[in-house]
């Protein structure tokens, strides 16, 4: 769900600059094209970490008041895993937005992306390397059934 939403929501930041003609005008004031898409992606890592450390806090203060001290000490580092996850597949996003004028071929993209990692996750020796593990075995580093250590 969370992947799909931040998809959905920045997919279209450089292929609406493009459609609106709002990029020529960047372009032409001196800017140069890869300033433009840096603050692109780092304004939306500032949106992402803010929402995604909030929600955070909000669900553990909530388990924390409703089911007492019962916080795995996996805890962080699960969810470390999982941000830095986020910010790899962010930044496929925002490259495959940049590529494309209208938004299909950047979905087309991060489809694709997302594939080869499944993919690639079936082969053993490539399991621990491979960034969809940080998503995949999340709940198994904060279950303890899984030593983050390993990766």
């Amino acid at each position: 769900m969370g992947l799909i939403l931040v998809l959905v929501t920045t997919i279209g930041t450089m292929t609406r600059e493009y459609q609106n003609n709002t990029f020529i005008n960047l372009v032409t004031k001196g800017v140069s094209r890869s300033s433009i898409v840096l603050a692109k992606f780092v304004s939306s890592t500032v949106i992402f970490t803010l929402s995604y450390f909030l929600c955070f806090l909000i669900c553990t203060g909530y388990t924390k008041y409703y089911f007492g001290s019962g916080l795995s000490k996996e805890l962080f580092v699960s969810v470390l895993f999982l941000y830095s996850f986020f910010l790899l597949f962010l930044a496929v996003v925002i490259f495959s937005s940049t590529c494309f004028k209208k938004g299909y071929g950047g979905i087309l993209i991060v489809v694709c992306f997302m594939g080869l990692l499944f993919l690639l996750n079936i082969v053993p020796k490539l399991h621990n390397w491979n960034p969809i593990s940080l998503y995949s075995e999340n709940m198994n580093i904060l279950t303890g059934t899984l030593a983050y250590r390993e990766f």
